[in-house]
């Protein structure tokens, strides 16, 4: 078998974790206009606001918050999400176990989702790793690990073995359409052009570089957690 596959999207029930609202735009923007296509059901839940940006240095933290949700519930509404939420009060005043009390509960009781996206374990921006981290901890649901898969999406580091590929010929320019929507985190300057180089690269793989694809780990929720501690370790 090939070891690389086309990522075929069918109507689903999807919980997509962000670290940050723009994340999500950025890992698998594409492959979520292509579920919202289908009628899949969307909802994401975002770690904290990136509130922090060095683009809003010098704008009171009350505005830079405000600007960060109006941006991400745009973004939500053009991606077909239903529910955001943030886990994070404002510069993470929450306690550790209280936000994956919290994750739990979206996870085994709210969404109980049949796909979850999330950054790639490898990923290694600092919150990224957390909400990986955070996943790691929690209880899931015995069934829910079972039947849940997870997609692991790449931002900062490419996947070192992606093994799907989602083509997003078609609605690319909606994708990077939205990600200058998050005009706050310099979604409209260059990393616009640098995520399209990348969907454009990994085009290679299983469509003979025509077009523009988005890489992903797919396995079992509990193959992800195992394999999310062995990397922590």
């Amino acid at each position: 078998m090939n070891k690389y596959q086309k990522y075929l999207p069918t109507k689903s029930n999807i919980l997509v974790l962000a670290p940050h609202p723009d994340d999500e735009v950025i890992g698998c923007g594409g492959t979520l206009l292509l579920h919202k296509n289908l009628g899949s059901i969307i909802n994401c839940v975002y770690l904290n606001r990136s509130e922090q940006s060095r683009f809003l240095t010098g704008i009171p933290l009350e505005e830079r918050v405000k600007i960060r949700e109006a941006e991400a519930a745009k973004v939500a509404q053009e991606l077909g999400v239903s529910n955001t939420h943030f886990l994070c009060d404002l510069n993470f005043k929450i306690k550790d176990d209280l936000l994956k009390n919290s994750l739990a509960v979206f996870i085994n009781k709210k969404y109980r989702p049949d796909i979850i996206f999330i950054p790639w374990y490898g990923d290694d921006h600092p919150e990224h790793v957390l909400i990986n981290q955070y996943l790691s901890e929690i209880k899931l649901d015995m069934d829910l690990l079972k039947s849940t898969l997870v997609i692991g999406y790449e931002v900062w580091t490419p996947i070192f073995r992606p093994n799907i590929f989602s083509n997003i010929t078609d609605v690319l320019q909606i994708k990077l359409s939205l990600l200058k929507m998050y005009h706050s985190v310099g979604g409209d300057s260059y990393y616009s052009e640098a995520i399209k180089g990348m969907n454009r690269f990994r085009s290679l793989y299983v469509y003979g570089g025509v077009g523009y694809s988005e890489a992903f780990m797919e396995m079992s929720l509990r193959d992800y957690i195992v394999a999310i501690k062995k990397s922590f370790h």
